[in-house]
């Protein structure tokens, strides 16, 4: 990866952007309600995890609805970010970068989704 841009400033002003996609609009309209219901459902599990990565689709499925709701009502109670992170990769095909997407997905004005790109560009600007 090449430095494109003098600083992060400079990165944020030409590329950020403040609107979704359809599809992800979409989504965070369904899901507008989770946190407010304090828990979201093994369907909504599965079109959260479905949106960040199709890969772990299989163990995304292995996911009871019982399991999901319980780590799912955790997740809205608490009030630490830490183990919000902790009790989501507890769900099977979970790791940190889907857990940073249902978070986004469900709380898109607090969350934004941290992945292998995101720490690329982090660790080149530094």
């Amino acid at each position: 990866m090449k430095k494109e841009y003098k600083d992060i400033k400079g990165l944020i002003k030409a590329i950020l952007k403040n609107d979704e996609n359809k599809e992800t609009r979409d989504l965070i309209e369904e899901l507008k309600d989770v946190i407010r219901r304090g828990s979201f459902t093994r369907e909504e599990f599965l079109k959260m995890g479905m949106w960040k990565s199709t890969r772990p689709k299989k163990w995304y499925e292995s996911n009871s609805e019982k399991d999901i709701n319980k780590v799912s009502e955790k997740v809205f109670s608490t009030n630490y970010e830490r183990r919000r992170i902790e009790l989501l990769t507890k769900l099977k095909g979970v790791s940190i970068p889907t857990a940073s997407a249902i978070l986004m997905l469900t709380n898109p004005q607090r969350y934004g989704v941290i992945d292998i790109r995101v720490w690329q560009v982090l660790y080149l600007y530094g």
